[in-house]
């Protein structure tokens, strides 16, 4: 399954932009050291694009709006 665009029926791609939160120990120069806990990825935002119109469409974009999906 695809998504084309509507304008030029080229695919279309999410970027997905999140946020994640780690836990270090520190060495003696005060940098982090080692990893000790991962949280999990929060999304802060989905933006498209058109591989072939190279069209960028901003979070808050319905894919319905500027793409059909194909079988």
């Amino acid at each position: 399954m695809a998504w084309k665009c509507k304008e030029c029926g080229g695919k279309i791609y999410a970027i997905v932009t999140s946020e994640q939160s780690k836990t270090f120990t520190l060495g003696k120069d005060g940098t982090p050291k080692r990893c000790l806990r991962k949280f999990n990825a929060e999304t802060i935002g989905i933006n498209y694009f058109c591989d072939k119109c190279n069209k960028y469409y901003e979070d808050g974009t319905k894919l319905k709006d500027i793409a059909i999906q194909e079988e």
